[in-house]
């Protein structure tokens, strides 16, 4: 794929449908359209990811999952836009988080687990409600975050973490996964524009659901699927929103440049470090076994050295 394609489907097509997507909403006094935002990001991302990687079907590349988890977080995104109620926002989040974990983790799942299971059995079922409590942190978080945000900064520093969460995927081993970060990070950017011009508290909000699973499904994919991405990677990206949003009462009363540049911080320290614990593990030499059968060779003494030595001192 050329510079250009690459330019073209990770970042100016998706950032301009999310675009679109958001100053439709911006434009409109009813709420409830509020949802074209994540109509947008949705749309955008999954055009990105077509272009790039094409279409092989479910059973052909697990990150074809990734189109589904944004399907599903666009739906989630209207329901909560149409009906904001708190029990149904955690039913939502509960019920989308098992489902996400479940698509992205079914083909290593033993296949006797609750009749779920694919055709392999390499992990814990465990790993399932595990990832699940992922899903949810990451998404509760964002959620929170963007319910008191205009759209001036947290996209800016979305855009951020979803680049940082990439390039860990990359020097895990998966470059296709990590590509796929850019036009997550494009949309976000469309949404940092319109918030820029025309801040409105919220205005990110439909969009989380979307966001937070594909998010979180590119970093799962990249721990699952290969062999440089460890825990301390996952739960470096996964605790920079997590203490971001759990910090923003502290934010308001403080000044603004000092309140952004403490933002930056949580955000950027755990996702450079995680970015930098992948890539130690990927460019560090694997290490040298040796067999039993090597150290009895390599400790016994050479008769073919010996016999020359015999021959040239004449013994």
């Amino acid at each position: 794929m050329t510079p250009v394609k690459i330019i073209f489907w990770a970042a100016l097509l998706p950032g301009t449908i999310a675009l679109l997507g958001a100053f439709a909403s911006r434009f409109s006094e009813r709420s409830t359209t509020r949802w074209l935002v994540a109509a947008g990001v949705t749309g955008g991302y999954m055009a990105g990811q077509l272009g790039i990687v094409g279409w092989q079907g479910f059973d052909g590349d697990v990150t074809h999952g990734l189109l589904v988890l944004a399907l599903m977080g666009a739906f989630f995104g209207a329901l909560e836009s149409f009906f904001d109620h708190g029990a149904l926002r955690w039913t939502l989040r509960v019920v989308g988080s098992l489902a996400a974990s479940w698509l992205l983790l079914r083909p290593l799942l033993p296949t006797a687990f609750l009749g779920l299971g694919g055709p392999s059995n390499t992990i814990s079922p465990v790993a399932w409600p595990v990832l699940s409590l992922i899903f949810l942190a990451v998404w509760s978080a964002l959620h929170r975050l963007a319910a008191y945000d205009a759209g001036r900064l947290l996209p800016a520093l979305l855009v951020l973490l979803t680049l940082s969460g990439g390039a860990t995927v990359l020097f895990a081993g998966n470059a296709t996964t990590g590509a796929l970060s850019g036009p997550l990070a494009a949309t976000l950017g469309a949404i940092f524009v319109v918030g820029l011009f025309f801040p409105r508290e919220g205005l990110l909000r439909p969009a989380v659901p979307a966001i937070a699973l594909v998010m979180v499904g590119q970093w799962s994919i990249g721990h699952f699927y290969t062999d440089h991405l460890s825990v301390v990677s996952v739960g470096l990206l996964v605790g920079g929103p997590t203490l971001l949003a759990l910090a923003a009462p502290l934010f308001p009363p403080m000044r603004r440049v000092l309140a952004v540049a403490l933002q930056l911080s949580m955000l950027a320290l755990p996702a450079a470090a995680a970015a930098g614990v992948a890539a130690m593990s990927y460019f560090s030499p694997p290490p040298t076994v040796v067999s039993p059968k090597d150290e009895s060779s390599s400790s016994a003494p050479s008769t073919t050295t010996a016999a020359k030595g015999d021959d040239d001192y004449g013994y």
